[in-house]
């Protein structure tokens, strides 16, 4: 159950980089990598062995932080390219 609290913060590191907006489109994917990674490790690491039911509720937690920090990152990454955007109407200066 080490893996999943280490893991669990690590997402809470990351979310607070992606809320800072320090983060550019290669890091998001770096990030995006990541998650793919872990999650993969997560998911053969709980399906080969039988968990006990307290474990199995903070597998699934971590799953679902996982998920969330997927989600920020897909809106951070929406937001950045709406900030990249020209305007459709450009102001006459």
């Amino acid at each position: 159950m080490h893996l999943t609290f280490n893991l669990e913060q690590a997402c809470a590191r990351l979310r607070c980089e992606i809320a800072n907006g320090v983060g550019t489109p290669e890091r998001h994917a770096e990030i995006a990598g990541y998650i793919v990674g872990v999650s993969l490790i997560l998911a053969r690491i709980a399906g080969s062995i039988c968990l006990p039911d307290d474990k199995k509720k903070r597998v699934l937690n971590t799953f679902l932080t996982l998920m969330i920090l997927r989600e920020t990152l897909e809106r951070a990454a929406h937001d950045y390219a709406v900030r990249r955007r020209p305007p459709l109407f450009p102001t006459a200066s």
